[in-house]
């Protein structure tokens, strides 16, 4: 069993045919954001426009979420084989206040359960 698991570790084991489901609650499931960049100075910033260009159009976003198994903010992106539609996950959008007020209390919780 793989709980919290990177989705991408789940994908592959999924695509290796081992005996994995993703479960997505009805409470909802927190979203995710990956980011991309160039780094200043990089030896090919041309290249690398280039390949965030691909990365962020239509066609990029296709072959990343059907070869990974990720989805897109971009709507009328397909998702891979035996994944959940998108619109059929509720998306579970943090309240970043209560999460400031809380935040300790959720470290030390955490802390003591696993005795660190």
């Amino acid at each position: 069993m793989l709980i919290d698991t990177p989705h991408l570790i789940g994908y592959v084991h999924r695509k290796n045919k081992e005996p994995i489901d993703f479960v997505f609650p009805k409470e909802g499931v927190p979203f995710s954001m990956e980011t991309e960049g160039l780094i200043k100075g990089a030896p090919n910033p041309e290249g690398g426009k280039t390949y965030l260009n691909w990365l962020l159009s239509r066609k990029g976003q296709t072959a990343m979420c059907l070869q990974n198994g990720l989805y897109s903010a971009l709507d009328g992106i397909p998702n891979a084989e035996g994944m959940a539609p998108k619109d059929k996950i509720k998306i579970w959008y943090p309240d970043w206040e209560e999460w400031g007020r809380m935040r300790t209390d959720w470290v030390n919780e955490w802390k003591e359960i696993f005795k660190r």
